[in-house]
């Protein structure tokens, strides 16, 4: 998070002489005093990249229909799911704007990696279904059962799964109820010993790949997108891999739990 502060935020008296009939100002200029917040910052084109460093660096933006820049006073807020050192090497983000962004990182580790948070979590999202004060209630069986579950799909996956849980459920959610939803646990099965001792390491290797990324595609459910910020490749490399491996991503079966 990168804070911004400037003496003066005064609008310019030109910033309607392009013809344009109100002075909008525009997303920018319009947060002077505020906190503007850019997700998935690792999505943007290096066009916009360029853009948005030049204002992170002057302070000044110019408003919509306007000729003249103005000064911003604002704080700007970037999140991102992807490795962005690791797409600065690829030079699919720039260097400049990477290092003038991230003068203060707030990690927020996955829902997997912190499931003291799951239960305060499943309460919440509970409580935003429950509007008129009937919902059933999450027995401690269902919280366990939600605790070993992989959860790819993070916290929204959660919610999801929360409000579904709320709206089918007549009476206490208990853990048949959220085994029955979300069904196999998807990292169940794989790399067990049998199947380690069952081939010679020429053959193995390229196996345990293929079931690896058939593990991850079930693990994402079925987002490719998530699966290349997951390995830190590009979408490009990921169906590269596909197609070495022999793996046809359309013809594989959807897991059972909600996306």
């Amino acid at each position: 998070m990168r804070r911004f502060r400037n003496r003066s935020s005064r609008r310019s008296s030109s910033a309607t002489s392009a013809g344009a009939e109100t002075d909008s100002g525009g997303l920018l200029v319009n947060a002077t005093g505020g906190t503007v917040f850019f997700d998935y910052i690792g999505e943007m084109p290096p066009t916009l990249q360029a853009k948005l460093l030049r204002v992170l660096e002057r302070n000044r933006a110019r408003p919509v229909g306007g000729t003249d820049e103005v000064e911003i006073d604002a704080r700007y807020v970037f999140a991102t799911n992807r490795n962005l050192p690791s797409l600065v090497e690829e030079g699919t983000f720039r260097q400049d704007f990477f290092y003038r962004m991230t003068n203060f990182e707030i990690v927020v580790p996955a829902l997997r990696d912190r499931l003291e948070d799951l239960p305060l979590l499943a309460d919440y999202f509970r409580s935003l279904v429950n509007v008129d004060g009937t919902a059933p209630l999450l027995e401690q069986g269902a919280v366990r059962a939600l605790a070993n579950y992989p959860w790819p799909g993070n916290v929204r996956e959660l919610q999801n799964v929360i409000t579904h849980l709320v709206l089918t459920c007549t009476e206490a959610i208990n853990s048949d109820d959220v085994r029955n939803l979300l069904g196999k646990k998807p990292t169940e099965g794989l790399f067990t010993p049998a199947f380690l001792r069952s081939r010679p390491l020429n053959q193995l290797l390229p196996q345990l790949e293929k079931e690896y990324f058939l593990q991850l595609h079930a693990d994402s459910g079925g987002n490719l997108k998530s699966m290349s910020a997951t390995l830190d490749i590009r979408l490009q490399a990921l169906y590269k891999r596909f197609k070495m491996l022999g793996i046809r991503p359309k013809e594989l079966k959807q897991p059972k739990y909600p996306k």
